[in-house]
């Protein structure tokens, strides 16, 4: 096996198959203070990835704000999220979480130094619509942000074109070779 099929092996089996089911995608408003003058309106985008231990996942989260009085700020950070009420091995990642991001900002505004360090404490909650929508209302304190509260709205993506769980285990040649089929679906009108 060469190395390159090797990670790819690892990567769709470790990080997708087993341990998670999808990968949500985030889009949403935020209502925050970015600086002590004004509270400010903005929009945030992520994406983040279950891990294979314990209930954690991993992501990137781009929010853009702006207070209507001359300061804008620009974020760009990796975030650790912890999700405290959910069991080791679970794959669902709801409820109530505990969110820590690090990263940079761009600060627009009179100031001498327009490019920062952002570091944040968030905490939420995670309410499933159904089975691939979600909404999530959260709170954060940190810096340069003071505080901010806001409401995402999200989308759960299938990993790795999976469309179904495996009906056997991947660990034998004879379990992969079951698991590579095809599933059609007739629609009736």
């Amino acid at each position: 096996m060469t190395s390159r099929d090797y990670s790819r092996d690892f990567f769709s089996r470790y990080f997708f198959s087993r341990h998670s089911d999808t990968n949500p995608m985030i889009i949403g408003l935020e209502w925050n203070m970015n600086s002590p003058e004004n509270f400010a309106g903005g929009l945030a985008l992520g994406m983040d990835w279950n891990l294979p231990v314990a209930p954690l996942a991993v992501g990137i989260n781009v929010t853009g704000s702006d207070n209507f009085s001359g300061v804008s700020v620009l974020e760009l950070s990796a975030l650790l999220r912890w999700y405290p009420a959910i069991g080791h091995g679970e794959n669902r990642r709801d409820g109530p979480f505990v969110q820590a991001n690090l990263g940079g900002s761009l600060i627009r505004a009179e100031m001498d130094a327009p490019f920062g360090l952002l570091a944040e404490l968030r905490g939420g909650f995670r309410q499933p619509m159904g089975t691939s929508l979600f909404i999530e209302p959260y709170a954060r304190l940190g810096f340069p942000v003071m505080l901010g509260v806001g409401v995402l709205g999200g989308i759960r993506l299938l990993p790795s074109g999976r469309r179904g769980p495996a009906i056997a285990d991947n660990d034998t040649p004879e379990g992969m070779a079951a698991n590579r089929r095809i599933e059609i679906t007739i629609l009736e009108d």
